[in-house]
């Protein structure tokens, strides 16, 4: 029989406790002690749902057993029987936790039997909520076990992912690499070609024809394997920041004369759009900082290159030259198409070309920003993305100034 049917009565009065047998031993299995030691050692044999308890016995007050079997067994409904005079006692024992209800003698059997069948409803909703606290307990206890074995499961499949994209990336670079020189070889042979049938055409005057259809397929061959070279490059780049393999080759420069020599060539390219590339130092005196040369180039060289794609002609590009406390700040603004809101998480992203085009047909294969991004960081620095409030595009990077 479980603690539902289980009342313990302690009462140092015989007559008391028989009284208490015929009124309750019909609906319930009873235990009965003139001692609350005994008590105690009948609550270690069996389960005991409710208790009923004299507050006056010889050996302990009824509030003091209580608090003792508040402690050893708090599940166990507690009932005190007391007299008019000990109702102060009585009082505290409620306040402090330890009955459930007390009952005055003389008691009235109606509110006793109505007293005692609540404390088993309540000892019934104790056991109930220790099930489904268990039960809940051991439903979290497997959730979490389940938890563990999935976190497990997908850290072993990222693993796998990364070894899978790592060995992609080696050998897409394999790939590129034994694909560089033999475009390499074309482009240089195509170019040397090109130039030396654009003399004889000089020379010639336009005399032939098919001098002339050779000069335009030279160009085509020229551009393309001009395009597919820096792909290759790129790819390259790509691999080896992939794969961990990139590798920085730091050098103490004076930052603004390197500057100035990278921008000279795209000078030259942007003429033949007809845009103008000036450069703005805000700065003072020299500025010392630590780089790899070929690398900020490249950095540079993309941004100068987007800029003149996306510029219209007769438009401007500026790089400006700032500093703040910690980092020396390279901007490049050009007054082109600039790039809607809804497609700026596209930038820096591998592979991922935003909606905008060039202005001039240009090609792009959505590598030079994500480069560019992994070099700066790889330096320390940050890059982004601002908008001009003129038009156009504001690109820039941050490197830390030399302590």
């Amino acid at each position: 029989m479980g603690s539902e049917k289980r009342l313990l009565i302690i009462d140092d009065e015989i007559e008391v406790l028989n009284t208490l047998q015929r009124v309750f031993y019909k609906d319930y299995e009873m235990h009965l002690t003139q001692s609350p030691k005994e008590a105690l050692l009948i609550m270690e044999k069996f389960d005991i749902g409710v208790i009923l308890c004299d507050q006056r016995m010889p050996e302990m007050k009824g509030t003091e057993f209580f608090t003792i079997v508040k402690k050893l067994y708090p599940n166990a409904i507690r009932i005190l029987i007391t007299g008019y005079l000990e109702l102060s006692d009585a009082i505290i024992s409620i306040n402090e936790g330890h009955i459930f209800r007390y009952i005055t003698k003389p008691w009235h059997l109606s509110d006793l039997k109505c007293s005692v069948k609540e404390a088993f409803e309540k000892n019934a909703l104790l056991r109930e909520n220790l099930i489904m606290v268990e039960a809940l307990k051991n439903t979290n206890i497997t959730l979490k076990a389940k938890v563990i074995e999935r976190t497990k499961e997908l850290e072993e499949k990222n693993e796998e992912l990364k070894k899978i994209s790592k060995e992609k990336s080696e050998i897409l670079g394999i790939v590129a690499h034994d694909l560089r020189s033999p475009v390499g070889g074309i482009f240089t042979l195509s170019k040397y070609v090109h130039t030396a049938v654009e003399e004889i055409y000089k020379c010639e005057q336009g005399k032939y024809e098919e001098l002339k259809e050779c000069l335009q397929f030279l160009r085509i061959i020229t551009q393309s394997s001009k395009h597919l070279l820096g792909l290759i490059n790129d790819i390259l780049d790509v691999s080896a920041i992939e794969t961990g393999k990139l590798v920085l080759h730091l050098e103490n420069i004076n930052y603004i004369p390197y500057l100035n020599k990278s921008i000279e060539i795209y000078k030259e390219l942007a003429k033949h759009k007809g845009v103008i590339v000036l450069s703005r130092v805000e700065i003072k005196g020299d500025v010392k900082i630590s780089i790899d040369k070929i690398k900020i180039s490249q950095v540079i060289n993309n941004f100068l290159e987007n800029a003149i794609k996306y510029s219209y002609p007769l438009g401007k590009i500026t790089l400006v030259v700032e500093e703040d406390e910690e980092y020396i700040i390279t901007k490049v603004i050009d007054e082109g198409k600039g790039i809607p809101k809804s497609q700026r998480n596209k930038l820096f992203k591998l592979f991922s070309k935003t909606s905008t085009l060039p202005t001039g047909g240009e090609k792009s294969n959505g590598l030079g920003l994500y480069i560019s991004k992994k070099i700066i960081e790889a330096h320390h620095g940050s890059i982004g993305f601002e908008d001009n409030t003129s038009g156009g595009s504001i690109f820039y990077f941050k490197l830390r100034k030399n302590s």
